[in-house]
C-alpha cells in the first residue's frame, strides 16, 4: 500500500500537466511537496533529510540550467549576430523537390540545431525555413518534429545522458557492478546500437507522412522512389553520431553526426546521387505558387556563410578537445571542483560540482562571448541577448528541472526511515518488476521515457522523472540495467514528436492555429512505429 504514496506525485504530475493544462513546473513543484509529504508521514524520515535531498536536488537542477542557459545563449547570438539567417541561405539553392528538403532541413538541419541548442529550437527554425520553401505550416511542423527524434538521444551537450547519470551514479557500483564512467560508457553504446536501425528509418518515415497526408495522390510511389536516397542521409547521420558517442561521450553525437551528415548529404543532391529523377509536388489545394525558391537578393547577406558557421566549429573543436582522452585535458577539468555538504552522519549528502566540465560553461558560454565579437554586436544588444537568454532558461524549465529533480533526490535518498521501509525507488522497483516480469519489462521501458518526455516537453525532464525508477526495475529484474536505462532516454527522445510544449512552439512560429490536437494524433503513429522497431531490436540485441 505505501507505493501507492510514491506513485500518486508522479500521477499527479503527468493528469495535471495533460488533462487540467497546468504549466510543467507548477505540476512538477505540486508533485515535490506530495514528495515531501510522503517522505515525512509514510516514511517517516527526518525532516533534514528531506530538506538536504532537495537541497541536492537544487544544485543537480541548477548545474542543468547551466547547460540550457549556454545552449539558448548561443542560439540568441547566431539569431541576433544574423548568422542564422545567412545558413539559411545556404539551402536556398539545393533540390527544389519537397522530400529532398524534408530531409536536408528538418532531418539534418534540425539535428544540428538540436545538437548545438537543443531544447525545442529545431522544430522551431526548420519548420519556419520549409514554409518559406512552400511547405503547407501544418506539413513543415510535423516533418520537423517526426525528424527531431533521433538527435534529441544526445541533443545539445548530451544534456539528457548528464541528467539521468547524475542521479543514477550514486547507486553505483553497488547496484550494478560497474563504475561511473564504465556506467556511461555502456548507456552511450546501448543508445546508439538500440536507437540506430530506427534511426535510420526516421527521415524515410517524415518523406512517407508527407507524401501521403499532402500529395495529390494517396500512392507508396514518391516514398518507395525515395528510399535509397533517405537511407543514405540516415547512414550520414548515424555513422559518425554513433562512431562519436563510443569515443567522445555525450556532448558530441549529435551535433558531429548531424555536421558530417550534412555535408554527405549536400554533395550527393549537387551531384544527383540516389536523388530521384521525377519531382514530386504537393496537391493542388496546398500548392503556393507565390512562394518560389528563395532568390539571392540584390543586397549581400548581411554575415557570411563561414562567419555564420564559425561558432559551431567552435563549438564542435571545444568538445572535441575536451572530451577525447588523448589530450588529457578533461582530469585536470574535472580536478576543478568544489563541495557543498547538505547533511553529514551515516548517510552524508553532499553536491560535487566540477564547474568546468559542465557544457553550459565551456563551450556554450565561452562560445557565445566570443561570437558577440565574430558578429560585432554592441553591448545594448550583446545585455538583451543575455537577458532573453536568462528569461527563457528562469521561465521555461527552471521550475521544472529544479522541482523535478529534487523530488527524484527524495525518492533516491530515502533510506533509513522510521518505518523500516527500503528506499522508494527500491520498492517501487519490486511492484514494477512484480507486475511486469523480466520478459515483459522491455516493452514498458521506452513508453515510460515516452510518457515523461511528452507531458513535461523535455527528454531531459523524463530523465529526472523515471531513469532512476527504471535503474532500479531493471536490478530487480536481473536484466540489464544499462540497457533499460537507455530504453528509457531512447522513449524520451522519440516523445519529442508528440511533446506538447514543442507542438505548441512550432506551430506558432508558422501561425498554425488550432491544429495541435490534430498534430499530436498524427504524429503519434511515427511514435508507435519508432518505439515498436526499437523494441524489437532490443530483445534481438540485448534481451
Amino acid at each position: 500500500m505505501h507505493i501507492v504514496f510514491v506513485l500518486l506525485p508522479l500521477l499527479a504530475a503527468v493528469l495535471l500537466m495533460t488533462l487540467a493544462k497546468v504549466k510543467p513546473g507548477i505540476s512538477l513543484l505540486v508533485a515535490w511537496g506530495m514528495m515531501v509529504c510522503t517522505a515525512l508521514f509514510v516514511w517517516r524520515l527526518p525532516a533534514l533529510q528531506v530538506a538536504a535531498a532537495s537541497g541536492l536536488g537544487f544544485f543537480k537542477a541548477v548545474e542543468i540550467l547551466f547547460i540550457i542557459f549556454g545552449a539558448i545563449l548561443i542560439l540568441e547570438t547566431l539569431t541576433r549576430g544574423r548568422a542564422i539567417d545567412a545558413i539559411n541561405r545556404g539551402f536556398s539553392g539545393g533540390s527544389d523537390d519537397p522530400r529532398v528538403q524534408v530531409i536536408i532541413i528538418a532531418w539534418l538541419f534540425g539535428g544540428l540545431i538540436e545538437g548545438a541548442a537543443g531544447f525545442g529550437t529545431p522544430a522551431a527554425l526548420a519548420a519556419p525555413l520549409l514554409v518559406g520553401l512552400g511547405f503547407p505550416p501544418l506539413a513543415a511542423v510535423m516533418v520537423a518534429l517526426i525528424c527531431n527524434s533521433l538527435p534529441v538521444s544526445f541533443g545539445g551537450a548530451g544534456v539528457q545522458t548528464h541528467a539521468a547519470l547524475s542521479l543514477i551514479e550514486p547507486q553505483l557500483p553497488t547496484a550494478s557492478g560497474l563504475d561511473y564512467a564504465g556506467f556511461e560508457q555502456g548507456l552511450l553504446d546501448a543508445i546508439t546500437n538500440l536507437f540506430g536501425p530506427a534511426g535510420l528509418v526516421v527521415p524515410l518515415l517524415a518523406v512517407l507522412f508527407l507524401t501521403l497526408g499532402f500529395g495529390e495522390k494517396k500512392s507508396l510511389r514518391p516514398t518507395l522512389e525515395m528510399i535509397p536516397f533517405a537511407l543514405f542521409s540516415g547512414l550520414a547521420f548515424i555513422i559518425p553520431w554513433k562512431i562519436t558517442a563510443h569515443f567522445a561521450g555525450p556532448e558530441l553525437p549529435t551535433l558531429l553526426g548531424a555536421s558530417v551528415g550534412l555535408i554527405v548529404t549536400l554533395l550527393a543532391v549537387r551531384f544527383k546521387f540516389l536523388v530521384p529523377k521525377r519531382k514530386w509536388q504537393f496537391a493542388g489545394k496546398y500548392r503556393r505558387a507565390d512562394v518560389p525558391l528563395p532568390e539571392e537578393e540584390e543586397t549581400a547577406p548581411p554575415v557570411s556563410l563561414w562567419r555564420a558557421w564559425t561558432p559551431y566549429a567552435a563549438i564542435i573543436l571545444i568538445l572535441l578537445a575536451t572530451r577525447l582522452d588523448v589530450f588529457k585535458i578533461y582530469p585536470h577539468l574535472k580536478n576543478i571542483s568544489f563541495d557543498i555538504p547538505l547533511l553529514g552522519g551515516e548517510r552524508p549528502i553532499a553536491f560535487h560540482c566540477a564547474w568546468l566540465t559542465n557544457p553550459g560553461i565551456l563551450p556554450f558560454i565561452l562560445v557565445a562571448f566570443f561570437s558577440v565579437f565574430l558578429f560585432g554586436l554592441s553591448r545594448r544588444q550583446t545585455a538583451e541577448i543575455f537577458g532573453r537568454a536568462l528569461h527563457r532558461t528562469l521561465c521555461g524549465p527552471a521550475l521544472a528541472l529544479i522541482s523535478g529533480v529534487a523530488m527524484v533526490q527524495i525518492m533516491i535518498n530515502s533510506l533509513g526511515g522510521a518505518a523500516g521501509y527500503d528506499g522508494m525507488l527500491t520498492e517501487t522497483a519490486h511492484a514494477a518488476a512484480a507486475w511486469t516480469g523480466a520478459k515483459a519489462y522491455p516493452i514498458l521501458a521506452p513508453w515510460i521515457g515516452v510518457l515523461g518526455s511528452f507531458v513535461s516537453g523535455s527528454c531531459t525532464v523524463s530523465n529526472v522523472l523515471f531513469a532512476s525508477l527504471q535503474f532500479n526495475a531493471a536490478e530487480k529484474l536481473a536484466i540489464s540495467p544499462v540497457a533499460v536505462v537507455a530504453l528509457q532516454q531512447i522513449g524520451g527522445a522519440i516523445g519529442n514528436m508528440i511533446c506538447v510544449n514543442n507542438v505548441i512552439a512550432a506551430c506558432a512560429t508558422v501561425d498554425v492555429k488550432g491544429e495541435d490536437g490534430k498534430l499530436i494524433l498524427i504524429n503519434t503513429i511515427p511514435v508507435i512505429l519508432t518505439v515498436a522497431i526499437v523494441t524489437v531490436t532490443a530483445y534481438l540485441v540485448v534481451f
